[in-house]
């Protein structure tokens, strides 16, 4: 695991976070987290585009993925 600073995500073309590949993990957050929660996130890129949706909260080492499609 690596972390990444950024992500290039070319124009028409489809990214997923999934185990195993490019995920997102949360630290330092102020608002507690549960197992089987919905989270809120917002994604700011670099053209200062917002995109906000709800992923499921799974812990660590989980390899039970929720599907949640958003198109934007």
């Amino acid at each position: 695991m690596q972390q990444q600073e950024q992500i290039v995500i070319p124009s028409n073309t489809t990214f997923s976070f999934e185990p195993g590949g490019y995920h997102m993990m949360l630290f330092n957050n102020t608002t507690p987290m549960r197992e089987g929660k919905l989270a809120s996130i917002k994604l700011t890129f670099a053209d200062n585009k917002v995109l906000m949706f709800d992923a499921m909260v799974k812990r660590s080492g989980s390899t039970e993925m929720h599907n949640h499609k958003h198109h934007h």
